[in-house]
């Protein structure tokens, strides 16, 4: 029936500071100040019919928190632990319509609100053994509060249902080739998503309620090496993730969604040594 985009950013601007507390502990923490835009733009269709009707919904957002890690170091165990901050993002909205005002009901009843941001508690192992090779294991818990704020003019696939969230990341780094420096790195994620599959109760084209049912979960798969020269290093990687998702929608027909989100980022960094 319309057409819907969203789109825009979030940055952080970042102050970072490190402490070796002894020689075999060290401490860091991390000062984020965020802001940016997400717009969100519904254009009418319905075969043509609503192609002059129109809204944008914009999404000011601004807030500050921190992020403390501590690292333990051993001849063959590294520990960490991190903790960052809850915090509220503020979000202030600019409404804008079309003088037929037949998209009115998909805006917020807010013109500004806080977003609750989550508690975030993480530790992680890294293990080296034989001939140099790493195994790393990283757990996170991100625990979220219910917040009143609608980043899109319509979700497709419900609302947020604000559930925590534990996040796993395990990977491995090998040395199989004879040259020493040149490693491999292949890594996984398990990331579960605020949102939920569902079963939708509707009327015509507009769902009226909805049950979730299994959380959304998105698997990601990473590797990687890193090459060295003289004065710096390369890291190259790739990456590839999918995500799952389904509705039933009970209308006067019954309509089965069945969607998959798939990814590959090839990505490269270099880091340059100025001794």
């Amino acid at each position: 029936m319309f057409h819907h985009n969203t789109y825009g950013s979030v940055y952080a601007l970042t102050l970072s500071s490190g402490f070796k507390l002894k020689n075999n502990i060290l401490i860091g923490i991390n000062f984020y100040r965020y802001s940016g835009i997400i717009t969100s733009k519904i254009k009418g269709d319905n075969h043509g019919r609503d192609s002059d009707k129109w809204a944008s919904l914009e999404n000011s957002l601004n807030g500050m928190n921190f992020r403390i890690g501590l690292i333990f170091k051993r001849k063959k165990i590294n520990l960490g632990f991190i903790l960052e901050s809850p915090y509220k993002m503020n979000v202030k909205v600019k409404k804008s319509i079309s003088e037929i005002r037949t998209f009115e009901y998909l805006f917020p009843n807010y013109n500004q609100t806080k977003w609750n941001m989550p508690l975030i508690i993480g530790a992680g192992i890294c293990f080296k053994g034989y001939k140099n090779w790493k195994f790393n294991l990283d757990l996170e818990k991100q625990q979220y509060k219910k917040s009143d704020v609608k980043l899109c003019l319509y979700e497709f696939g419900g609302e947020p249902n604000w559930k925590d969230i534990f996040i796993i990341r395990t990977g491995i780094e090998l040395y199989p080739f004879k040259w020493k420096n040149l490693p491999i790195r292949i890594g996984y994620a398990y990331l579960p998503q605020l949102y939920a599959s569902n079963i939708s109760e509707g009327k015509d084209n507009r769902v009226l309620s909805y049950k979730d049912t299994e959380q959304n979960i998105k698997h990601l798969f990473t590797t990687g090496t890193t090459v060295k020269f003289s004065k710096f290093y390369l890291n190259i990687g790739l990456e590839y993730s999918f995500l799952k998702w389904r509705r039933d929608y009970n209308t006067y027909i019954f309509v089965k969604d069945d969607y998959t989100e798939s990814n590959i980022t090839l990505f490269s960094e270099i880091i340059f040594n100025l001794k």
